[in-house]
């Protein structure tokens, strides 16, 4: 009996210690599709916009894949660059075990670079969603996720690509 309560508590330990980890996993690459992941892993510059839904400007002349360019930020370099990229790769950004049935509806969208291959990540913080588009020439290919997890990590990131947008700054973190 005392094997296995041991046997138990080493399987809890070591369960909560890949739980604990927030590195990449299987079904973030899953999720974003190999383009995009080999974009995030190595990107080098970002490219920030403030975008507006699409059901309020549908024939605005600057958009980015169908949503109306609201504002677009200063170019953000290497460092940004590498922590965005381990903010959308990480296990820990997205909750996997729930579904919403809200409208994404993003208000950022972040043009990640390495070299000349680019990936778009569109954020909502009405619900918390991540929509990832591995090429602009294909806005279908739009892949969309929850990330309650990495609300904060997120938000921190687009409040630091526009630092005088009143309404990101008044965002709640949870």
């Amino acid at each position: 009996m005392r094997r296995v309560r041991s046997a138990i508590v080493s399987c809890l330990f070591l369960l909560a210690a890949g739980c604990a980890s927030s590195g990449e996993s299987t079904r973030v690459r899953e999720f974003v599709g190999e383009q995009p992941a080999a974009v995030f892993a190595s990107a080098d510059r970002v490219e920030v916009f403030r975008i507006g839904s699409s059901r309020d400007q549908p024939d605005a002349p600057r958009q980015i894949v169908g949503y109306p360019l609201l504002a677009t930020g200063k170019e953000q370099g290497n460092d940004f660059a590498k922590r965005l990229g381990k903010v959308l790769l990480n296990d820990g950004t997205y909750e996997w075990d729930l579904a919403k049935g809200c409208k994404f509806d993003p208000g950022v969208a972040f043009r990640i670079w390495t070299g000349n291959h680019s990936a778009l990540a569109l954020i909502c913080f009405h619900c918390d969603q991540i929509g990832i588009i591995a090429d602009e020439s294909s806005p279908r290919s739009l892949r969309v996720h929850d990330a309650d997890p990495g609300r904060a990590a997120l938000l921190k990131l687009a409040r630091e690509s526009f630092p005088d947008d009143r309404d990101l700054q008044k965002l709640t973190t949870d």
